[in-house]
């Protein structure tokens, strides 16, 4: 959200996360379109009576009069050669907003030649309340065809009506692809607020195609985006392989201080083409949460200074059972990091079970008293057991009879353990493959 090639390729791909937010949470973007009227262009209304005047030479540049979103969308559309890098400059945007992993981001250093000139840009604005504050937010998209280009402008109205800088621009968004189908955007309600989130193509190809929605929070601080996801796709081969199609919808959002918590449904399913009709293989559908986390907290009241960094990890089953764990750390923790984090931090609990767990419970007896020694016997014979267990360890993961784990290694409960160890006592194994055998035969356990 590939069986010997393309078939296990295919299989592979099952797990690649969908997204596909649904209808109930979603607000319908074409009822909040604004008719672009009441523009002022001042000179550039005037431009095309003076180059009538002069015989055709134009003595007027096309001039925008204010920063206004709907000054800025009629100036694009009535001038579709004029240069916008002055309007972004005088928005004072400086660089590119593709989002980190973005397909566009090899473009991060070509602010130069993104959006520099339109090939009849389509503008189009609309007003949202994303802020949950008095007052909507103008959203303009300008967007290239052509180019495969967009960007999204989200401005503020001041309380200050009336003059040229009434207008705040809070943030902007931007992709630079879209061979199918350009950006698309739509809110998500989350925690009494309504989140900006927009759908960008991020791959295509011969039967392929990929979608992701970006999730943006907006405040008077500006436009922060709190999620990148998959949302939707699909991929056809051809000949007799089957062929995937994968979605995804928000099923719950919450918001609490700095923590964003997003819980996502996805869905895949399979089908077959025949000469007739596509018949569906089968479907599959797994609930999933998020990541939330936030930096710079305070380990506890009775130590303050001492600053730490708090990660939330919670995942759901197809049951609908929630796990969530949690950790602190001085790791700084950013979108590309986290899911390493929790890795790292989830692989404390693998060494406690499978090595701690297993000195202790499952046959060494490895406890605290071989600290009790006066002498060197305590420490040679827990080096010793350390050593067989070492030996264990490597046969497990090397060794044919070990891999496929056959239950007298870990049936402890049931006497797994005592019986092998029961065996020593009455019979003589020349190799321990022999014992494994021999054990796989009372347990009725096909080995190779």
């Amino acid at each position: 959200m590939r069986f010997n090639s393309v078939r296990l390729a295919i299989l592979t791909m099952l797990f690649i996360p969908l997204i596909v937010v649904p209808r109930d949470i979603v607000t319908d973007t074409n009822s909040m379109v604004l008719k672009n009227t009441n523009y002022s262009l001042g000179d550039s209304q005037t431009a095309g009576q003076n180059k009538a005047n002069n015989g055709g030479v134009e003595s007027t540049k096309p001039h925008l009069q204010s920063l206004s979103p709907y000054d800025i969308a009629s100036f694009i559309a009535d001038n579709p050669d004029a240069d916008l890098r002055t309007i972004w400059d005088q928005l004072g945007i400086k660089s590119l907003n593709f989002g980190p992993g973005s397909i566009s981001s090899g473009e991060e250093g070509q602010i130069d030649r993104f959006l520099i000139k339109c090939n009849g840009c389509d503008v189009e604005t609309y007003a949202y309340d994303l802020d949950a504050e008095p007052g909507r937010e103008v959203l303009l998209k300008v967007s290239d065809l052509l180019a495969e280009s967009c960007r999204y402008l989200l401005f503020k109205r001041l309380k200050n009506p009336g003059s040229k800088q009434d207008w705040k621009l809070l943030g902007h968004i931007d992709h630079g692809f879209g061979r199918y189908r350009m950006p698309e955007h739509f809110t998500v309600f989350c925690g009494g607020k309504s989140l900006l989130t927009v759908n960008v193509q991020e791959g295509s190809g011969s039967g392929f195609a990929l979608y992701y929605n970006r999730l943006f929070q907006v405040d008077s601080a500006g436009v922060k985006e709190v999620l990148r996801f998959p949302a939707e796709g699909h991929l056809s081969t051809c000949c007799y392989y089957p062929a995937r199609e994968f979605t995804a919808r928000v099923v719950k959002c919450e918001s609490n201080n700095s923590t964003t918590t997003v819980e996502l449904e996805f869905s895949v399913s399979y089908s077959s083409h025949t000469e007739s009709d596509d018949v569906q293989l089968w479907k599959k559908r797994q609930k999933a949460i998020y990541f939330a986390w936030t930096n710079d907290l305070s380990l506890c009241d009775q130590a303050v200074d001492v600053r730490v960094n708090y990660l939330l990890y919670e995942r759901r089953d197809g049951q609908g059972q929630v796990q969530r764990w949690t950790w602190i750390t001085n790791l700084p923790l950013r979108r590309n990091n986290v899911e390493r984090v929790m890795r790292a931090g989830g692989a404390r609990w693998k060494i406690e079970n499978e090595t701690f767990n297993t000195l202790k419970n499952q046959g060494y007896h490895f406890e605290h008293n071989y600290g009790h020694g006066y002498l060197n016997l305590a420490t040679v014979l827990a080096l010793l057991m350390l050593l067989a267990f070492t030996v264990d360890q490597i046969q497990q993961h090397c060794w044919e009879l070990f891999r496929p784990r056959p239950r007298w290694l870990t049936d402890q409960g049931q006497g797994g353990g005592k019986a092998c160890a029961a065996l020593f006592k009455v019979l003589v194994f020349r190799t321990m493959a022999a014992l494994c055998r021999h054990m796989a035969y009372q347990y009725d356990i096909q080995l190779k």
